[in-house]
């Protein structure tokens, strides 16, 4: 009997392993798969009841998604390849020259004994693209930034589809015990809060800054206020990504609006979701405190990636609600004891 217990223990830890290796390579795309998916239950809920059909009420959102994905993509490709041919024009080296001598100024002023020469920088910065070698790491990140935007659109699609039917069947595994009860409704309820605070934040980001850029009459606001939405996920390095290359965009015709881009990007943009918004949302809708989803915003992505952003907040409001759920009375779990020892003694 025990020889078949180790046997059974010995298939289920290799099954694991094996699954996790699997997984380890498109991990991001599956967590921010299952993210996707989770937000837009409610959508799905709805369409299926004007559909009356669950797959394709779930299909719908997922090529809504794929479509804009793709429509981005190529805008941020065609932006991207009008900014080449800009960078080889005369108009570009008399912006370049431009912007130097405005720096050159300012340093002056500030009498840093320093010259900037941004030709010699912007060279410095094309001349590894044109190598083969990462020409080749492009192309390779280019190729995984696909399969994760595929296995993301795969994940939350089965999500949508049947994800109340996964959480059924894994409730009915469980022990059916009233604290394991109480630990999962904390639990989803946490998740609930982190996977809405970053959603919200996100949108929040894309609205303020599509109207900053609207009052500043940048011509690609809407593009910049899609992609500050996109990559507002990110904390502190999301939206970044997208003001301050507008920022050094703007510097050679017009500092004031590059440091006034600055200086709303950091504060607006960055300092105040990252470090006050998403925590308060998270904390009100989940039940956990501000600091716990803070921490796992900054420390998920140091010691797991892309991933860590959505694993991190959730393995800690996990972990708190664990210790809520069976180190207090807060889960009934010593009230339950004692109910079950006084009806023994009752039996008696």
């Amino acid at each position: 009997m025990n020889r078949k217990r180790v046997a059974l223990a010995a298939i289920i830890i290799g099954v694991t392993a094996l699954s996790i290796v699997i997984l380890r390579p498109i991990i991001t795309g599956v967590v921010y798969g299952l993210f996707l998916g989770y937000i837009l239950i409610p959508l799905v809920k709805k369409l299926d009841k004007v559909l009356k059909n669950k797959v394709l009420a779930a299909a719908l959102p997922v090529s809504l998604v794929f479509i804009l994905m793709v429509l981005v993509s190529a805008s941020v490709g065609l932006t991207l390849m009008d900014i080449a041919r800009a960078m080889g024009s005369r108009s570009f080296q008399e912006w370049l020259e431009n912007a130097e001598t405005q720096i050159n100024t300012i340093l002056y002023r500030l009498n840093i004994e320093y010259t900037v020469k941004l030709s010699e920088v912007v060279s410095s910065l094309i001349a590894p693209i044109l190598k083969i070698e990462t020409a080749i790491s492009i192309v390779g990140k280019v190729w995984t930034f696909i399969v994760d935007g595929l296995v993301t659109l795969g994940v939350a699609y089965y999500v949508m589809r049947d994800g109340e039917e996964i959480a059924s069947e894994v409730m009915e595994v469980l022990p059916q015990e009233p604290a394991i009860k109480n630990f999962i409704s904390r639990l989803k309820m946490a998740v609930d809060g982190v996977f809405y605070g970053y959603f919200l934040t996100s949108l929040v980001q894309g609205l303020t800054a599509g109207a900053f850029f609207v009052a500043i009459n940048f011509e690609y606001w809407a593009l910049a206020a899609f992609l500050t939405f996109i990559f507002g996920v990110l904390p502190i390095l999301g939206a970044p990504m997208v003001y301050i290359p507008i920022a050094i965009y703007m510097w050679g015709t017009s500092p004031l609006k590059a440091i006034a881009t600055i200086i709303y990007g950091v504060v607006v943009l960055t300092i105040i979701p990252t470090f006050i918004l998403t925590p308060a949302i998270g904390s009100a809708r989940g039940k956990v405190h501000p600091l716990t989803v803070f921490l796992g915003i900054i420390g998920g992505p140091i010691v797991l990636g892309a991933a860590g952003l959505i694993i991190g907040p959730v393995a800690l409001a996990a972990a708190t609600t664990a210790l809520k759920t069976f180190l207090t009375r807060g889960g009934n779990y010593e009230e339950n004891r004692g109910e079950t020892r006084g009806s023994d003694k009752v039996e008696k």
